[in-house]
């Protein structure tokens, strides 16, 4: 899946400038393919174009992500030895992306998606790059907003008790999705390890008095002590 970016993602991907040491784009005939993929070939030529365009158009540069599963930094780009490979569930991947601190590896699959990878498999995180960009810039639209808390909660329970936001349909896919008001976000994420089969939800607030609100709101469904702890520890959007 593949989409026009929004001028908030737009502005925001142009913030983020390639770094002098990138040495990319990628060619072809740089792709590495594994030895299993060369001799079934199925697919292998679509998957390595998807490569040299993902690494053209963004390898290279460094994203700021404020929050969500991936906050911290990513270095975008296939690398100086880009490989081709197949995931235990028989689809495509490669790596597009370096986390300056999660253990598992960046990966994007032959269709496009972006997802973390732990050994040899593939979860995917994020519909496509495009997906990926719009999350990140708005975490970066909400910096210095409050986390209340975060926790497995029922997304659709939690739009219910706080009421008044709409989903950020730019922001949103079938991985991840936001809802949104000038006040307060809702944000659901899939966890990095596959082993999770519930969402990250993120709950946060624009202000000290907001924070309050929501947390007396979540209080009144019997709730109000579920992700606290965790939301206390990571403060405000950063």
């Amino acid at each position: 899946m593949s989409r026009e970016l929004s001028s908030r993602a737009s502005n925001f991907l142009d913030s983020c400038v390639r770094t002098d040491a990138w040495e990319g784009p990628i060619r072809r005939e740089m792709i590495a393919v594994d030895p299993g993929l060369a001799e079934v070939g199925d697919g292998t030529e679509e998957a390595s174009s998807r490569m040299v365009f993902f690494d053209e158009h963004y390898g290279g540069r460094n994203i700021p992500v404020s929050g969500g599963v991936l906050a911290g930094s990513l270095a975008l780009g296939c690398g100086t030895r880009p490989t081709l490979l197949r995931s235990t569930g028989d689809g495509l991947m490669f790596r597009m992306a370096r986390h300056d601190s999660a253990q598992c590896a960046i990966m994007m699959s032959a269709s496009g998606q972006v997802g973390s990878s732990w050994s040899s498999e593939f979860h995917p995180l994020f519909d496509s790059m495009e997906h990926l960009i719009e999350d990140s810039a708005a975490w970066h639209q909400i910096r210095g907003w409050h986390y209340v808390a975060i926790s497995d909660f029922i997304p659709s329970r939690i739009v219910a008790i706080i009421g008044d936001v709409s989903l950020d349909a730019t922001a949103s896919g079938e991985n991840a999705k936001w809802w949104l008001s000038s006040k307060v976000a809702i944000v659901v994420h899939q966890y990095l390890n596959p082993g999770r089969r519930s969402k990250q939800v993120a709950i946060l607030a624009a202000d000290e008095l907001e924070k309050v609100r929501v947390e007396q709101a979540l209080e009144a469904e019997g709730i109000g002590d579920q992700g606290s702890i965790a939301a206390s520890l990571w403060g405000i959007v950063k």
